[in-house]
């Protein structure tokens, strides 16, 4: 049996994050508001033992974006989109995972 965990980019095509057949765990989540943009420490991860994504949790219609969360060498950062229209911007939960 295989399990695992892949993200892929915007266009669905290319890996951005690839963890089969490997142990990984959550290692922060926080809810984020609608139109958010900040960042947290997270010492010791980076985009190669770590990936950051963003669950959309409010408004359910797929017109609606959450704030885009990416790993950065120690922090996770998260921003909406400036051209997204503030009526279509969502709330969401940031979540990063890391593995060994």
């Amino acid at each position: 049996m295989s399990f695992g965990f892949i993200a892929y980019d915007a266009s669905g095509l290319e890996p951005t994050f690839k963890a089969t057949g490997r142990s990984f765990r959550v290692i922060w989540t926080s809810e984020v508001p609608a139109g958010s943009s900040g960042s947290q420490q997270l010492p010791g991860f980076n985009q190669i033992n770590a990936v950051a994504y963003s669950v959309r949790t409010g408004a359910n219609n797929v017109t609606h974006s959450c704030p885009i969360a990416t790993m950065g060498n120690g922090v996770v950062t998260w921003e909406t989109n400036p051209l997204t229209p503030a009526a279509f911007r969502s709330p969401g939960v940031v979540v990063v995972v890391g593995f060994a």
